[in-house]
């Protein structure tokens, strides 16, 4: 865009010579009449590349012709007095755009570098033919053609790298957010879907089945709020408002009646946290003890807190079936639920299991309470 509107300004002045040559007679009516031809092929030029966004070869070698047909002719018709530093002889000054748009197509310093070099040359030969005395002068202006091109050739070159890696950026980050909102509903999904399966399971026990709807209603009520309604179903709270982390711990195992559950509370009931430190560990929480209750067929599970040296620890252990604690083989809940939710709210997280021989959490995190007696 930016070379077209430059050639549409060269295409103005180019246009203005030929109306002064043909009103003022400075020059043969030849030159007048080559100069509105170059401008008529530029218009139509331009209105291509405005459509088609794209150079394409035969137009570029049309430009080049043309304007080698122009030096060579102007040169030999016009008078020598007009041949260096004025308008009236337009040839030379409309041969300095077309390298530009020679780089505009090749994308290579070399091919605009060498169409540069022949337009430079004939401007040479032809005008050095008609007045020797200003040789250097026009061994300079020469030169301008293959440097001016060679210049925009490097600058297409890297507009165009840069608007490569824009598309690459903008690319990754679509597949980012892809990502990130999959990541986002398999995280809202999890149990829910884990509850259905158990609901649907045939070997749910009587005893079970009140609870697990207790649970499904729950999560039903939950994802019609956030996704359908637009609002959460848990209040948020008060981000200034620390929590103690014996209230996480009662709420998250609430709605877990069915499960041999045994809290130790007393050790960390004065610990706290964050607000947004709780919504992670209590989620945390509800994603262990839905794999206890889909999974571990424990009979006994305990949850212990203890507070000591400005930190705080919770220990998550049950007698169940257990499984392979190599990470790698980690479940979407224990993964990104427990693990990355609760490392990205300053928390630490250690899962050791072994098959058979039960599972052990250890969430460990900083003190709020003691951080703020000793400040």
């Amino acid at each position: 865009m930016v070379v077209a509107v430059l050639r549409l300004g060269l295409t103005a002045q180019v246009a203005s010579a030929g109306v002064i040559i043909m009103t003022t007679g400075a020059a043969p009516v030849v030159s007048a009449w080559l100069a509105f031809g170059a401008c008529l092929f530029s218009v139509a030029y331009l209105v291509y590349l405005v459509r088609a966004q794209r150079f394409l070869r035969s137009w570029v070698l049309a430009d080049v012709l043309i304007g080698l047909l122009a030096l060579v002719v102007t040169s030999r018709l016009d008078p020598p007095s007009t041949l260096v530093g004025d308008w009236l002889h337009w040839a030379p000054a409309y041969n300095v755009q077309i390298p530009v748009f020679v780089a505009g197509w090749s994308r290579s310093v070399r091919w605009t570098a060498v169409f540069g070099c022949v337009l430079g040359g004939v401007y040479l030969a032809v005008t050095v033919a008609g007045r020797p005395d200003m040789l250097a002068t026009v061994l300079i202006q020469a030169l301008s053609y293959p440097v001016f091109g060679s210049a925009a050739a490097v600058f297409m070159s890297y507009t165009q790298r840069v608007a490569a890696e824009a598309d690459a950026n903008r690319l990754a980050a679509v597949r980012a957010a892809t990502a990130l909102e999959l990541s986002n509903y398999r995280f809202h999904v999890h149990n829910a879907t884990g509850l259905l399966a158990r609901l649907g399971s045939a070997d749910v026990r009587p005893e079970e089945l009140p609870v697990l709807r207790r649970q499904a209603a729950a999560e039903a009520n939950r994802l019609r709020h956030e996704f359908l309604i637009g609002k959460p179903a848990i209040v948020a709270l008060p981000e200034d408002k620390p929590v103690r982390l014996s209230e996480v711990v009662w709420n998250a195992t609430s709605g877990f009646g069915s499960l041999p559950l045994e809290l130790a509370l007393t050790l960390g009931q004065v610990a706290t946290v964050t607000p947004r430190q709780a919504l992670a560990l209590r989620a945390a929480l509800v994603s262990l003890l839905h794999n206890v209750q889909f999974h571990a067929r424990a009979s006994t599970v305990t949850i212990h807190a203890d507070a000591r040296d400005g930190r705080w620890e919770l220990i998550v252990r049950d007698d169940g079936a257990g499984f392979d604690p190599d990470p790698e083989r980690f479940g979407f809940g224990l993964r990104e639920q427990v693990i990355h939710a609760l490392q990205a709210n300053g928390m630490s997280v250690r899962i050791d299991s072994s098959p058979g021989g039960g599972t052990c959490a250890e969430i460990t995190g900083q003190d709020l309470s003691a951080t703020l007696a000793s400040s």
